[in-house]
């Protein structure tokens, strides 16, 4: 591997603490929508408080995820295409997992 290669990979791997812990912080805020109770009627002031919280929550982990995302893939896509078998596969089982609404496909042309 180049010596521009390994800094790309370094680049990229460096993210993935970052990363991690948005993912962390990200299941919290989903763990405190599903908490509430499922008895149907008006949420409560406080309930609305917990909703109205966690889905801040999830708005800023989205967003930091699509800037690290950002951040990286531009330098990744300098090592040569993705490979499209794999990165189906990969988006497949997100899908499955998140919706087909949270899991779009990245334009070829996105630049981050």
């Amino acid at each position: 591997m180049s010596q521009g290669a390994a800094a790309i990979w370094t680049k990229a791997y460096s993210m993935m603490p970052y990363m991690e812990r948005t993912n962390a912080e990200e299941a919290q805020a989903v763990g405190r929508l599903h908490a509430l109770r499922h008895s149907g009627g008006a949420l409560s002031e406080a309930e609305q408080a917990h909703v109205l919280d966690a889905v801040e929550a999830l708005r800023v982990q989205e967003y930091s995820m699509w800037r690290a995302a950002a951040w990286v893939l531009p330098e990744i896509r300098k090592l040569g295409p993705l490979d499209a078998t794999r990165m189906k596969l990969f988006l497949g089982r997100a899908r499955d997992r998140y919706g087909a609404a949270c899991v779009k496909d990245v334009p070829a042309d996105w630049a981050g």
